[in-house]
């Protein structure tokens, strides 16, 4: 939904689906502006899923990065994994998550993810 208030100013509202609907992998995150984004190998790009109170982040030690780097070991396994409350990332994913920094534009690929995640 897009709105324009009295001073000409936009405000552009989204839905973010629990799930991305589509059965391709992973293939990057794009983690820009405190946004994440997926891209799957069909060329897709998706906003990352997310439950309600629970944000997303990089850059610092806690739980937005704890958040993420769990909903991407779930999406790196099926695409179509909904996010969860509760956190339970593997460590190097996690480590790579939190040393990630929050300025600027950040890529990492499918093959960068896996090997994070293995440690």
């Amino acid at each position: 939904m897009r709105r324009t208030d009295h001073l000409g100013e936009v405000t552009v509202y989204a839905c973010v689906p629990q799930r991305i609907s589509t059965v391709a992998p992973l293939s990057e995150v794009i983690l820009s502006d405190d946004t994440v984004w997926i891209r799957t190998s069909d060329g897709g790009l998706w906003l990352a899923p997310f439950l309600p109170g629970v944000g997303l982040s990089w850059g610092y030690s806690g739980g937005g990065p704890a958040a993420l780097a769990t909903l991407l070991d779930r999406l790196l396994d099926d695409i179509t994994s909904p996010p969860v409350a509760r956190y339970e990332p593997p460590p190097g994913l996690e480590s790579l998550i939190e040393a990630t920094p929050q300025d600027g534009t950040t890529t990492y690929n499918r093959a960068q993810l896996l090997a994070a995640r293995a440690g």
